[in-house]
């Protein structure tokens, strides 16, 4: 999926023109405190804040505040984890989408990311998600879904990610079953080690009545 089927079409532009509390007009209306700058000829000129607007005299042009001609910008071919990835690092709401020669395209914004991954279906999909914690070495996509599907369960969606503190890999698998204990147990047996995992609603109230039960013994040593 590249990023110019994920671009919002409710994300407004800036142009030159305008004055400072004209883009914070429009920043206001469209609940963005930042937007793409875009020229007369509809190059992508730069990505203007609200932080930045309100450091200068809103009574001036955009064209005359000087604003830097640095942005995070992504090329229309561009893979949609490339989008995500920039969103995270810059914590910005949107990331314009450019052509090869920088005429703007469009802008993908956090919610046009999050109701693609809602819509792709796998997180809406009925089943249960578990989390296996491993060494870098150990991944293997390949050996974790023979394991699963030995278990008569396939993988909907999954996501890896490196925690920097513990340089360990993180693994999220949403699967197409209910009860994933026996799942749990398999990977376990060779080895992985699952910290978490969905609990279908019976185990839930038998693990709460446990605690209940454990709870109301305590109150009575």
């Amino acid at each position: 999926m590249t990023v110019d089927a994920l671009i919002d079409q409710h994300v407004e532009v800036l142009s030159l023109d305008m004055t400072g509390d004209q883009a914070l007009e429009v920043m206001n209306a469209c609940y963005s405190p930042a937007l793409p700058l875009v020229n007369a000829e509809g190059k992508l000129h730069a990505i203007v804040t609200e932080e930045f607007l309100l450091s200068k005299d809103v009574e001036l042009s955009l064209a005359a505040m000087q604003i830097p001609e640095v942005f995070p910008a992504l090329n229309q071919r561009n893979h949609f984890v490339d989008a995500i990835r920039i969103l995270g690092q810059t914590k910005l709401p949107i990331v314009p989408v450019v052509d090869d020669v920088l005429m703007y395209q469009g802008s993908v914004s956090t919610t046009s990311i999050m109701e693609f991954l809602y819509n792709s279906g796998s997180i809406d999909d009925r089943g249960t998600t578990i989390m296996v914690e491993m060494n870098p070495r150990d991944y293997t996509m390949t050996e974790i879904s023979r394991l699963i599907e030995s278990e008569q369960a396939k993988i909907l969606s999954s996501f890896v990610y490196s925690d920097q503190r513990s340089e360990l890999l993180q693994l999220s698998l949403k699967l197409n079953v209910m009860d994933a204990s026996h799942i749990v147990a398999t990977l376990e047996r060779f080895g992985y080690k699952v910290f978490d995992f969905s609990l279908t609603t019976e185990q839930q109230i038998d693990q709460l009545k446990d605690r209940i039960d454990s709870f109301l013994a305590y109150l009575q040593i």
